[in-house]
């Protein structure tokens, strides 16, 4: 019986060509990168912002956050981080992008968004006068709505909403964006990594078994992958309809290494992996607050805490990259100020109204500001 002929590169069937010898003066590079699809090399979108008050530019060196960017803000509680992603809310809302909010911690305060200058009609109960729900140019969702819309629907006896739900929710809104039944630039408002578990944490709180929290670190990486490594930096493509933004709040925990204090990110490393751009608001080697107080006759009403603001990570495009300062700021109940005494004056004659409310005065604007550092727990200071 004869051999059958060997396979070789000339005579296997496929989609590829056989092999044939080209000259370099024969061969286009060109045609063979139209003929194997590697043609297109679409140029990123002039860079723009959401622009952030001017204390924070001062502090930082940047106008905002860049839209079409990964960008977070970390750090313990009353530093500021909130308010700075907020902040950004606002801006996206003045450009006529859509604010996605997602508050899994609960915690958004209306009336400090209003005063930021978040637009937005509160919803009355005609029977009673109370505000039950807040409607505007907005997407805001709370744990409540993820349990129910995500959580249940894949476990009806599950109590808490995991990560893979807000993942899950975020994905579902992109893609009604890309069919276009979501017709705008999404700028989505993440409030906060390392506050939801994994469903795999979740079963084992249940069924009261040991429990891993680098589950919670390796279902953040798993489910958020896709959306900050491709789907958001995609959207900065100018064949892209939309530009879609991501900017997180993450917390924060301290370890002490070779006896110093150091701060990791709770939820694992993956969003700092991924992120552009990321800012540290407060110290690490305390947990002290310096708080600000308006003070007159006796009465005293919180202004504000002094913090620091630092660029942790900076890989921006269009010029901006690398820009990596520290500076320092106030964070007030309508958004950042400069520390000094004159932003502070200036301060107080913008909202002298307020002021005065709250002091029972009116009029002049000669009440004291206080200085008065508070000292926190650890423990505290991570709630």
């Amino acid at each position: 019986m004869a051999k059958s002929k060997p396979e070789t590169e000339e005579n296997i069937e496929g989609d590829l060509p056989k092999r044939t010898k080209i000259t370099k003066k024969e061969f286009s590079l060109d045609d063979f990168k139209n003929k194997m699809n590697l043609d297109e090399n679409v140029k990123d979108k002039d860079i723009t912002w959401y622009e952030l008050s001017p204390a924070f530019k001062k502090a930082t060196g940047l106008p905002g956050f860049p839209r079409g960017y990964i960008c977070a803000s970390r750090g313990f509680s009353d530093t500021g981080k909130s308010t700075s992603v907020f902040e950004a809310a606002v801006a996206a809302q003045r450009m006529g992008d859509l604010p996605l909010i997602i508050d899994v911690e609960n915690n958004i305060d209306w009336e400090h968004m209003k005063k930021m200058g978040f637009k937005f009609e509160e919803v009355v109960d005609e029977n009673t006068g109370e505000v039950t729900n807040y409607k505007g140019h907005f997407i805001y969702v709370n744990s409540t709505y993820l349990l129910d819309n995500y959580g249940k629907k894949k476990d009806k006896n599950r109590r808490e909403p995991s990560i893979e739900d807000s993942s899950r929710f975020i994905n579902d809104m992109l893609e009604l964006q890309e069919n276009d039944q979501l017709p705008y630039n999404l700028c989505i408002i993440y409030d906060s990594i390392g506050v939801l578990n994994s469903v795999q944490v979740l079963k084992s709180l249940d069924e009261d078994t040991n429990n891993n929290n680098m589950w919670n670190a390796g279902s953040i990486e798993v489910n958020f992958k896709g959306l900050w490594n491709h789907q958001i930096p995609i959207s900065r493509k100018e064949n892209r309809k939309y530009i879609n933004t991501f900017i997180a709040v993450q917390r924060v925990w301290e370890k002490s290494v070779g006896g110093k204090p150091i701060l990791e990110n709770k939820g694992g490393k993956a969003l700092y992996s991924a992120a552009r751009l990321f800012i540290s608001f407060g110290g690490v080697m305390s947990h002290g607050i310096s708080k600000l107080y308006a003070t007159k006759n006796g009465k005293k009403i919180h202004m504000g805490n002094i913090t620091k603001c630092s660029v942790l990570k900076n890989q921006i495009g269009g010029g901006f990259g690398g820009v990596s300062l520290e500076g320092e700021l106030i964070s007030t109940a309508y958004g950042f100020i400069e520390n000094t005494k004159e932003a502070i004056n200036d301060f107080k004659k913008e909202h002298l109204d307020y002021f005065n409310n709250l002091l029972g005065e009116d009029g002049d604007d000669d009440f004291e500001v206080i200085e008065v550092i508070e000292k926190v727990s650890l423990k505290d200071a991570e709630e």
